[in-house]
């Protein structure tokens, strides 16, 4: 699986950046003095983790899914997993928490939040914030920040779990104080079957991961299913239904009390001992090391 550039501390720069365990990140320019200049850089994010960047002053550009986005001033940016993006040079104020995403959709199915906002991968959001959310995001980033520069203790994971929670909880349920841009071209043959694509990917993910199931379904040739799936993320078709089944796989697998042989058949392979041949293509581990590197974790 390409894994690509996710977030390494050292591409912070000068800026704050901190970790925990590889499952949480946070990274920020606050204490810049004016409005510092972003570096253009290329990344390609994976299947684990999702980010959420607001920007305070000055303006973010950014290509994501080949599609060019700017976030302006107390605006924010959701990206999900095995999505493309590139920052382009930017002038701006901002803050950023990425966080494993298995452990983003634990949080929301413990915190009970419905299913209209649960993420999927290969998407992004982008959304107007009202000011006074905006400060309130912040507040609550700062308190993140300051339990991530404590020195290290038993509880501190839990601790910088609980805060993530805090701050996802807070933009999540804040629906009246944001506005979704959309991104949305109705006029994009391209767009509107790559919309359509995902849509159907999140239905039939466990059951089929054919090229030619899907391209029946959009009515197209699998090549130029292939094509547009190129376009939005630089992958063929069969990478990206190979992506999505095995970032849904690797969420139920954490959510769901490890049981490989249950996730086996709820996915409908053949067999478990197919299945593990599969998850191993793909990740570069059995399911069985994967559960272990959970546990150990």
């Amino acid at each position: 699986m390409i894994a690509g550039n996710i977030f390494t501390l050292s591409s912070a720069g000068k800026y704050f950046a901190a970790k925990c365990k590889d499952r949480y990140f946070i990274m920020d320019n606050l204490d810049e003095k004016s409005i510092p200049t972003i570096e253009h850089r290329d990344e390609i994010y994976n299947t684990m983790y999702t980010y959420i960047t607001v920007v305070l002053r000055g303006t973010l550009h950014m290509r994501i899914n080949g599609i060019s986005v700017d976030i302006k001033a107390d605006e924010a940016i959701h990206i999900t997993p095995c999505v493309n993006v590139e920052i382009l040079e930017s002038h701006c104020l901002y803050f950023c928490t990425l966080t494993m995403n298995h452990v983003v959709t634990d949080i929301y199915d413990r915190s009970g939040i419905g299913t209209d906002i649960k993420i999927r991968s290969f998407t992004f959001y982008h959304f107007t914030l009202n000011k006074t959310l905006t400060e309130e995001l912040l507040k609550n980033y700062k308190i993140l920040k300051r339990e991530y520069s404590r020195p290290e203790y038993p509880l501190k994971e839990a601790s910088i779990r609980a805060l993530t929670c805090a701050l996802k909880m807070k933009f999540w349920m804040s629906k009246h104080d944001w506005t979704e841009v959309k991104h949305f071209d109705e006029n994009s043959r391209q767009q509107r079957f790559f919309g359509r694509f995902l849509e159907f990917l999140s239905i039939y993910c466990k059951h089929e991961r054919s090229v030619q199931f899907y391209a029946d379904k959009l009515r197209i040739t699998p090549k130029y299913l292939s094509n547009i799936t190129n376009s939005y993320t630089g992958h063929s078709s069969s990478v990206v239904i190979d992506h999505y089944v095995i970032f849904n796989i690797q969420q139920t697998l954490y959510v769901n009390e490890f049981n490989i042989k249950k996730v086996s058949e709820l996915y409908h392979f053949p067999s478990q001992s197919f299945f593990g041949r599969y998850f191993k293509r793909i990740t570069g581990m059995s399911p069985n090391t994967y559960v272990k590197m959970l546990n150990k974790e």
